[in-house]
Parts: structure tokens; sequence; C-alpha cells
């Protein structure tokens, strides 16, 4: 390879651009930096791996995506499948989820593309109602909501957030208020995955009113 020293290089005619042409599969190398063979997709970016080599990547997504709303009118469980992989935030919002019959705890299970998991969960929740009755419970096999009774209506979110990346290590936090318990729930919790989380799962007594969405970034 051959090397030229100049100080200044201009092309010859107006207004003309200056075409630098590798041969065949050989790359653009300037000041150390190897640029991509061919051009990227629209909108996408330039992204260095950090040794001198670029190579063009979608622009990172703007803000959460919505998931689509699942209603809890009736049914036991509730599951969101097609979270992408690489999130590192996945919001639940409840509007006036209830369930009937008997007093039943909620749980929130989490899963990577081999299915949901349903062990070594570390959480612990409570519910504190307006007459100092106060309910707690610690679970193993999710991230527990503790006991609903029938009419209990909930509002609020439960987030989950990614602490460790390799090691797909999840934490989570919820607050909920309730009216008709007169009461406001919470809890909190952290669960390592098998892979990436792609899927969740909520479960309890038999739904009989409200909705229940995601959102993820």
């Amino acid at each position: 390879m051959s090397t030229i020293k100049v100080d200044t290089l201009n092309e010859k005619s107006t207004n003309g651009n200056i075409a630098i042409i590798p041969t065949g599969s050989g790359k653009l190398v300037l000041d150390g930096l190897t640029w991509p063979h061919a051009d990227g997709s629209a909108n996408q970016l330039l992204k260095s791996n950090g040794s001198g080599v670029l190579s063009f990547v979608d622009a990172p997504s703007a803000g959460f995506t919505q998931g689509t709303e699942q209603a809890t009118t009736s049914g036991t469980s509730w599951t969101f499948s097609g979270i992408p992989a690489g999130v590192d935030m996945v919001v639940i919002n409840w509007y006036g989820f209830s369930m009937s019959g008997v007093i039943t705890d909620i749980d929130v299970q989490i899963g990577d593309s081999g299915g949901i998991e349903t062990g070594s969960y570390i959480s612990s929740a409570m519910k504190f109602e307006s007459d100092g009755t106060r309910d707690y419970n610690q679970s193993t096999s999710a991230f527990n909501i503790v006991q609903n009774i029938a009419s209990d209506a909930i509002h609020g979110t439960m987030v989950l957030t990614l602490q460790d990346a390799a090691n797909h290590a999840w934490l989570s936090t919820h607050v909920f208020e309730n009216k008709a318990a007169l009461a406001i729930q919470w809890g909190g919790g952290s669960k390592t995955l098998s892979g990436a989380l792609t899927q969740l799962k909520i479960s309890g007594g038999t739904g009989d009113a409200g909705a229940v969405n995601i959102m993820y970034q």
C-alpha cells in the first residue's frame, strides 16, 4: 500500500466532489477509523465498536413503547409476550383491577425466551388500610401484591428495572391506591432470569373489572 502525503487535496473541477474508492472489498480507513463498505438504511447512525471500526445501527427509540391493553374483567391470568430483548425498564399500569371471590394475592412473574420463571424471586409486599389493618406477605415464586378481597380495585404501577444486564437481574417496586379498602399497597423485590426478559405474566383470582397494560424501553 502506497502513502501519499499532501497538505491540501482539491477537486480539479468547480463544485466537484472528491471520491475515495477502495478496491474490491477493501474499506476506507481515515485516521485509523475503518468506515463501512456500504451505506446503511434510512435514519441509521454510525456507531464505533471502540476499536476503530464504524458501522451503521438503528437510532435509539424515543421514549416508551406501549403494549396492547388487556381487560381484566374475566380470566385468571394475563400474559404480555413479545417484549424486545434488551429493554431495561418495564412499567405495568393497573387501572381499576379487581377480582371476585375469596382473598387472593396477585402474582407477577417474568420470563425470557425459555418461558415464564416461577422460582428464586425475592419479594415482599404490604397493604395498609385506613383503620390500621396491615397485611404483609413474602414470596419466592413471584413478585407479590399482597391479598385483595372481592371488590378491591387497585390503581397504580409496578416498575421493573434491569439492575445487571450481564446477569439479567431485575428489580421490582410497586405502589397502588385501593379505594374500596381505603388502603395503600406497596412492595419490592428482585429476580435474576436465565436470559433477556421478553415476557411477563399476571395471575391470581378471577378478574372482574378493570384493565392492565405495559410500556417498556
